[in-house]
Parts: C-alpha cells; sequence; structure tokens
C-alpha cells in the first residue's frame, strides 16, 4: 500500500512540474513571438502591404489567435500599435528633416496625406503642419 501511495505521488509530482515546464516555456514562447512581431513591424511600418495578416503569417500563426497574444502582451490592437509608431516616425521626420508632409506621410506608410493628417491630430493634438511650425520656432 505505502509502495503504491508513493508512485502516485511520485507521478503526480512529475505530472505537476511538466504542467509548470509547459506553463513556463508557452509564456517564453508568447513573449518571443511577440517580440518577433514587434521587430518585423518597426522595420516595415512604412510598407503599405503591412497588415495583421501578413505580421501573423511572418511568426507563424493564425491572424486570430495572433491578434489576441498581441493585445495580451503588448496592450493594445496591432492596428492601434502600427498607427503608434507611424506616428513617432512621423514626429522624427517632421522634427528632423525639411521634408514635405505628403512625403513624411508616404514614408511612414500612409499613402493619402490627408487620412495621414487627421490621425496625427488625433494622436498628437496638432496637423502636421502646426506642429512642424513648432518645432521650428524652437529650433
Amino acid at each position: 500500500v505505502q509502495t503504491t501511495t508513493g508512485a502516485v505521488t511520485f507521478f503526480s509530482d512529475m505530472i505537476s512540474q511538466c504542467i509548470r515546464w509547459r506553463m513556463e516555456y508557452a509564456n517564453d514562447n508568447s513573449n518571443g513571438i511577440v517580440r518577433k512581431a514587434k521587430d518585423y513591424i518597426d522595420r516595415n511600418y512604412m510598407c503599405d502591404e503591412i497588415s495583421l495578416r501578413s505580421v501573423a503569417n511572418t511568426v507563424g500563426l493564425s491572424p486570430n489567435y495572433f491578434s489576441a497574444l498581441f493585445k495580451k502582451e503588448v496592450g493594445q490592437n496591432f492596428s492601434d500599435y502600427l498607427t503608434r509608431i507611424r506616428i513617432l516616425k512621423s514626429k522624427d521626420l517632421l522634427s528632423c528633416t525639411s521634408k514635405l508632409i505628403y512625403e513624411v506621410a508616404y514614408e511612414v506608410g500612409f499613402r493619402d496625406y490627408r487620412y495621414f493628417s487627421q490621425i496625427f491630430k488625433k494622436h498628437t493634438g496638432q496637423t502636421p503642419r502646426e506642429f512642424q511650425t513648432a518645432i521650428n520656432t524652437f529650433v
């Protein structure tokens, strides 16, 4: 009877440890997948073809699963993250270059500069021109 109890305890402990290892592996793996996706977005944000589907394909997941995983790990959905990256890059370009607004819009992945201006204002509270003018007055 004691041998049976010892074997049950041993196997129960083994199963618990396997479950812990699997959970740790899944957590490390999801962090790696999201890190890989963010690196890909950072290198390709300017491409108008970038999409949830293309990034999901890059990391080898279905778009639905990738979307849920990305939101869980990053705290915002894919399109909001991509827009945030594009706006940050556009602010850098507007601050450090003399490029025209439509050139900046195109360079960060917006093919319609009017739409870019709307999104920029929504995220910064200023139009790209207002932002650029404000920066130039400090320089």
